[in-house]
Order: C-alpha cells, then sequence, then structure tokens
C-alpha cells in the first residue's frame, strides 16, 4: 500500500515537472531568443563598420555589445568587447562614448574585486568627460574613485579625492553631488580616527541641507500648533510622536484610576465599620458619621466628574492638533513637490538654454561667455581654413522648389557637420551654397593641417556619392570646389543680441581664392598647406594663382593618403 501511494505520488510529480519543463522552455524561447537576435544583429552590424572603416559606429556598437554580454554574465567577452569600443573610440576622439565605456569596465572590475583597475578606469572615464567639457559627469566619476578608496580602506587616497571632487563639484554647479562629498568625507574622516574634521564636515554637510523658506515656515506653523495647546495637549501632541511612550503612559493612567477606585472602595468599608460602631454608641454620632461619608463620596464624585470634563477636552484637543498637523503636513508635502517641480523645470530650461548656445558657438567658447559679457578677439598662429563653393548652384536652384533646393543644402551640410565634428574642425558659417569651417579654433593644435585635408577628402566622397545617386535618380545634382589653406586668423564673438562665432585675417580670403581656383571634385590647397602634410598626402603642382597682398602663390592636389 505504502508503495503504491509512494508510486502515486512520484508519478504525479513526474507529470507536475514536465508541465514545469514545457512552461520553461516556452519563456526561454520567448524572451530569450528575440535577445539573442537583436546582439547577433548588434555583432553584424559592429563587423560592417570595421570592415567600412567607420571607427565612430564602430566604437558606439562594440559597448552596446559589451554591455550585452555583461547582463547575460559572460565578463570576458563583454570585457573584450568594451576594450574594442575604446580603441575605435579613440581614434576618432569621441570622448562621450569613452566615458561610458571606461566607467562600465570600471563597474565590471569593481564587481570583480579587481579595486586597482575599477579606480584606473573611474579615473580614465573622470578624464573623458573632463576632454567633452561635462563637469558633472567629470566630477561624478572622481567621487566614485573616491568612494572606491574609502571601501578598500584607504582613506587618506579617498580624502584627497573628495577634497579635489568636491572643488569640481561645487564649480560645475553639481549641489547635491557636493552634499553627497562631504557627507563621505565626514564618514572617511570618522572612519580614520580624525573626529575633529568628521565633525567640521558633518557641520558642512548639515548647513548644505538647509531647507527653503518656505519650508521653514510650515515647521514654524507646526511648532505653534503645540505651542497654543494646554500644558496636557503639549504632552498628548508629544506622546503622540512617541508612540511607546504614549502606550505606557496611557497604561499609567489607567492603572492610577483603578488604584483611586480601590482606595474609594476600601475608604467606604472603612467608613462602614466606623459607622457600626458608632451606631452601637448612639444616633448622634451616627448622624455626624453619616455626614461625613456624604461629604466625602460627594468630593470624590467631584474629583471624578472633572476628570471626565478635562480627559474629554483632552482628546478633542488631541483630535484637533492632530487633524491640524495632518493639514500641515499635506501642505507641506504639496509644497515640496512644487518646489522639486519648479527645480526640475528650471533644470530644463537651463539645460535646452545650454543646448541652443552650443548650436550657435563652440563649447569652449559658450562656456567662457557664461561668466564674461564681453569676449576679446584672440589670435592664433596655424588655424586651417576651408571653403566650399557648388558649382552651377544657380542653374540647378532653378529646377528645384524653394523647400526641394533647401533639403538638398541641408543635406550636404549636415553631412559637412558630421566630417567635421569627426575630424575636430570647427564650423563657421554658411554663405548661401558655401560652407566655411577651420581647424585649430577655439581650442589651438597643431594637427589641424591633417585634419583639415582628411575632411576636405571625406567631404567631395559625399558629394560624389550623392551625385551618382542625383543622376540615376534623373535629378538635378550639385559639383563643387573645395579650396584649403594654412595661417594666422583673428577669431571672436561678434554681436550683442545675436551671438556668431568668426575668423578674420588673409588667410581666409586666401583660402577662398584657393577655392575659387580649384576644380570640380578635387581639394585645392597652397604651397604653405602642402608644406606641413607632404608626408601624410600624395599631391601634384598645378602651378600659380594670383592672390590679393600675396602675389603669385603655387597650388597643389590633393590626390590621395600615403
Amino acid at each position: 500500500m505504502k508503495r503504491h501511494n509512494k508510486n502515486k505520488r512520484m508519478e504525479k510529480f513526474t507529470s507536475q515537472n514536465k508541465l514545469l519543463f514545457g512552461f520553461l522552455l516556452f519563456i526561454v524561447f520567448f524572451f530569450f531568443m528575440p535577445t539573442i537576435s537583436f546582439a547577433q544583429s548588434l555583432e553584424t552590424q559592429y563587423k560592417a563598420a570595421v570592415n567600412k572603416g567607420r571607427p565612430n559606429k564602430a566604437g558606439k556598437l562594440a559597448f552596446q555589445i559589451g554591455k550585452g554580454y555583461y547582463r547575460q554574465g559572460n565578463t570576458s567577452e563583454a570585457i573584450n568587447y568594451l576594450e574594442q569600443a575604446i580603441k575605435y573610440s579613440a581614434s576618432v576622439k569621441d570622448y562621450e562614448n569613452l566615458g561610458k565605456v571606461y566607467a562600465s569596465l570600471a563597474e565590471i572590475y569593481k564587481n570583480q574585486k579587481n579595486y586597482t583597475k575599477a579606480v584606473a578606469n573611474y579615473k580614465k572615464a573622470a578624464k573623458a568627460y573632463d576632454w567633452l567639457g561635462d563637469k558633472k559627469k567629470s566630477a561624478l566619476y572622481h567621487y566614485l574613485e573616491g568612494v572606491m578608496y574609502s571601501d578598500i580602506g584607504k582613506y587618506d587616497a579617498a580624502i584627497e579625492v573628495f577634497k579635489t571632487t568636491m572643488r569640481a563639484a561645487n564649480s560645475a554647479n553639481a549641489s547635491q553631488l557636493v552634499l553627497q562629498i562631504t557627507e563621505d568625507l565626514s564618514e572617511a574622516y570618522r572612519k580614520k580616527g580624525d573626529i575633529s574634521n568628521a565633525k567640521l564636515y558633518e557641520k558642512v554637510s548639515k548647513k548644505i541641507k538647509n531647507p527653503a523658506q518656505e519650508v521653514t515656515a510650515l515647521e514654524e506653523k507646526k511648532d505653534k500648533i503645540f505651542e497654543d495647546s494646554s500644558s496636557v495637549s503639549k504632552v498628548e501632541l508629544e506622546e503622540k510622536k512617541k508612540v511607546a511612550e504614549n502606550i505606557s503612559e496611557q497604561q499609567k493612567v489607567k492603572t492610577l484610576s483603578i488604584e483611586e477606585l480601590l482606595e474609594l472602595s476600601n475608604f467606604e468599608s472603612d467608613s462602614l465599620e466606623r459607622l457600626h460602631t458608632e451606631v452601637l454608641a448612639g444616633r448622634e454620632a451616627d448622624k455626624k458619621l453619616f455626614t461625613y461619608i456624604i461629604g466625602g463620596v460627594a468630593f470624590f464624585a467631584i474629583i471624578l466628574i472633572i476628570f471626565i470634563i478635562v480627559q474629554s477636552k483632552t482628546v478633542k484637543a488631541k483630535k484637533k492638533a492632530n487633524k491640524e498637523l495632518e493639514s500641515a503636513n499635506h501642505e507641506l508635502a504639496a509644497k515640496n513637490e512644487e518646489i522639486e517641480q519648479q527645480k526640475e523645470m528650471i533644470e530644463r530650461e537651463k539645460e535646452r538654454s545650454e543646448a541652443l548656445l552650443l548650436n550657435i558657438l563652440p563649447k569652449e567658447i559658450a562656456e567662457e561667455l557664461k561668466h564674461n559679457i564681453e569676449l576679446k578677439p584672440r589670435s592664433y598662429d596655424q588655424v586651417t581654413v576651408i571653403f566650399t563653393d557648388f558649382k552651377g548652384f544657380t542653374q540647378a536652384a532653378e529646377q528645384l522648389t524653394p523647400e526641394e533646393l533647401i533639403n538638398e543644402l541641408a543635406e550636404c551640410f549636415s553631412e559637412f557637420d558630421t566630417i567635421c565634428e569627426r575630424w575636430n574642425l570647427e564650423r563657421i558659417k554658411t554663405i548661401g551654397d558655401a560652407y566655411m569651417c577651420a581647424g585649430g579654433v577655439p581650442s589651438p593644435n597643431y594637427t589641424n593641417p591633417v585634419d583639415a585635408i582628411s575632411a576636405a577628402m571625406e567631404m567631395q566622397e559625399v558629394i560624389e556619392q550623392l551625385k551618382q545617386k542625383k543622376m540615376l535618380q534623373g535629378k538635378p545634382y550639385f559639383e563643387m570646389r573645395l579650396g584649403v589653406h594654412t595661417g594666422p586668423v583673428v577669431a571672436g564673438v561678434v554681436g550683442k543680441k545675436r551671438f556668431a562665432y568668426d575668423i578674420w585675417g588673409d588667410t581666409v580670403n586666401l583660402a577662398a581664392r584657393m577655392e575659387s581656383s580649384g576644380e570640380v571634385g578635387r581639394v585645392n590647397i597652397s604651397e604653405y598647406t602642402y608644406s606641413l602634410v607632404r608626408d601624410y598626402f600624395f599631391c601634384s603642382y598645378r602651378g600659380k594663382v594670383e592672390a590679393k597682398n600675396k602675389g603669385e602663390v603655387d597650388m597643389y592636389f590633393v590626390v590621395s593618403k600615403f
């Protein structure tokens, strides 16, 4: 019988497990197969980007694939792809992607308890965002570096990093981060045994936490509720905040009430005994004793009535105070929510304003303009200027509607902007169908001649691709001349209401002359630019051209990279 029951239980268990296994297989297929397919799609895109020589896209895709492997628990593959992301992003100076990659590596090494590599990658993440100009994120990852030191007991190193980061966070207006750092500094000093400095930073932290004036006013209103109540009400309201004490006090009151009733009962019993004795002694003594008993009972009855009345008023006052306190809490919560919404709205408007400013001015100039109303022009010794102009633009424009014409220009110039960003160039302006950009401003560098030629060749490739596409569609197309010259310029911001970043000098004029003297589909450069890039590009001499204030200038066509 027992064996039969056991077999039945086993059959039931097996049947249930079959259903369970079937359900698990369904879950795996339904939820994880799309994930695997998506990961394979990313890897296909990544390989295509590598094969086509698109390091910017390859870096971003490698980062996404690395994150996917890490979520799946495949740490070795995650690290492999993240390191590939570093290689490609570094080659095109994609500091934003570099910051994300280093931060992800730091988290991986932290979870592996490889604290040395975790700290190193937090430093690199902070440095990448520093190059990007994102001071808040740079400060955040320096702070995480300090947290890492603190977690492994290196308090001196943690304190040094926290102090440096606090100044950077304060400069970046990262108030919440400053508050967190002061709290961590206090804790680090406390763990180190430096109680004096621990208390100092604890005081600083409390000062930062001071609430807004409206919140303080509401707190004062709450305090007034307690002050307006009677002394008994104050005790009761204080007891409400301390529930355990309230229960204890209520039990104490109940105990005292019972003891009073017992005393009254004992007193009455004793009085009756004395009455019995007095009755035996005589009627007159009995009347006197009866009078005392009635008086005593009346006295205690009055005391009991007073106690009930006071208790009733106390309960009413307590309910009223609780209601007012609840109302004040609701009002305080609503005001806090309103303050948070205002903060979020201000932050959104600030981000929007900064984004608009960065669309007009270079990041470095925009940051400087926040602190100075007027900016002085700056001189640069070596800047490479690119000028482009479309051949036959007027004839092509006559065959297009205004909307089509604007869309064509927007398509070309958008591609040019992407190329400029990739080669560390700054778009200066567009005039009609002309496009002007420069390398070496506003941040000086000595790679700008090579960067500019590389960008110029990509621009001509883009126009050629668009031309072939339009020809197949039977639509009008653009062809472009492009000129490059390197030399000194003066750069600065013009305008008071509508800012514009511009450059001036003979270098600009000669770059324009190189463009007008060039040929369609070619990159025409000056002799001086050629002298700076001849070790990097194969060029062919094409003659001289007369330039204003310069006489005759030799020109070269860029043929290809070495």
